[in-house]
């Protein structure tokens, strides 16, 4: 089971590790929080909550073709700062393809954290005996992921013209991909 320490570029110690079903409470309040930010993630925050029973019961199902990590600054509910889902649909024809999420508590972002934990998602993704290629979806204005994703060799691979709405903005998607071994 993965289990790393990782120093950020401010000096700060994060745990990054596999989801455990003990984590649940503290994955829902990340989520929340993101959502009330309103700014990078699908979800508003009525809708977390709506999923939260969903969210926790899935934590205790494990899948060899998903990895789920989660960064950790201490051992409270509060502590879980960043999450990270990486898997497949179950259908044979894409089961090479991996979707990717991410999401990074507000205070923790440009820390190195998302470096970090894409690095290990990446490495288990290429190790893996199936997937061969990683996909996600990322909100267009988000420069600091875009870049984050190029620099790990990711290439925007498609643009949704105002995919999603926020308040009374809509705001477009990239999609982006990149093969993770040859195929």
């Amino acid at each position: 089971m993965l289990n790393d320490r990782v120093t950020l570029r401010d000096g700060r110690i994060v745990l990054v590790r596999e989801v455990e079903s003990r984590d649940g409470p503290g994955m829902v309040q990340l989520r929340r929080e993101v959502a009330h930010e309103r700014a990078y993630t699908l979800l508003e925050p009525d809708e977390v909550d709506a999923r939260a029973p969903g969210m926790l019961r899935d934590l205790s199902v494990t899948d060899p073709n998903e990895l789920r990590l989660l960064a950790r600054c201490g051992e409270r509910d509060d502590d879980v700062i960043a999450d990270l889902t990486l898997g497949t649909k179950h259908f044979r024809r894409i089961a090479h393809v991996a979707k990717l999420g991410m999401e990074i508590r507000k205070d923790f972002r440009g820390a190195g954290l998302g470096d970090a934990m894409l690095r290990i998602a990446l490495a288990w993704a290429a190790a893996h005996p199936v997937i061969s290629r990683v996909e996600l979806q990322v909100f267009a204005d988000n420069a600091r992921a875009i870049a984050l994703y190029r620099k790990h060799g990711f290439v925007e691979e498609g643009r949704r013209r105002k995919y999603m709405r926020v308040g009374d903005t809509y705001l477009d998607d990239l999609v982006m991909g990149m093969l993770v071994k040859p195929l």
